[in-house]
């Protein structure tokens, strides 16, 4: 956001896509970013049997850390013991317990294997690698 003043009072101007970013595990852990922050909920233990279908759920958070740069896009591993957090040009691969950096490089996009630590990364329009 960007807020200018001026004498006759002050505008503010919205700049640019404010879409939260996030990924949900199997577990129905949430990992949530908006900005720089990222944060942690869980739907196991929060959500009763009678919540209706598109009815607002509270769900309490637990702050993870943030991020240097503005993630473009979560992704869980199939475990949900890892996650992979996007920018414009690279790539982390952060623990979902403790948020700490595992790995990380430049990448234009990802993606997990089956297992718990194989993934891919396209390093360029031509050459994809693959770490196991």
């Amino acid at each position: 956001k960007l807020a200018i003043g001026c004498d006759k009072g002050t505008v503010v101007l919205r700049i640019g896509k404010e879409e939260p970013v996030f990924s949900m595990d199997n577990n129905g852990k949430i990992l949530f970013s908006n900005n720089h922050e990222v944060v942690q909920m869980s739907l196991k233990g929060n959500v009763t049997a009678d919540i209706s279908d598109g009815e607002k759920i509270i769900l309490p958070q637990k702050e993870m850390g943030t991020c240097e740069n503005v993630p473009k896009r979560l992704e869980h591993n199939s475990t949900g013991q890892y996650v992979a957090v996007l920018f414009e040009d690279e790539y982390t691969i952060n623990t979902t317990l403790a948020w700490r950096a595992q790995c990380f490089g430049k990448a234009i996009d990802f993606v997990w294997a089956d297992d718990v630590k194989t993934f891919a990364i396209l390093e360029d329009p031509t050459t994809i690698k693959i770490f196991a």
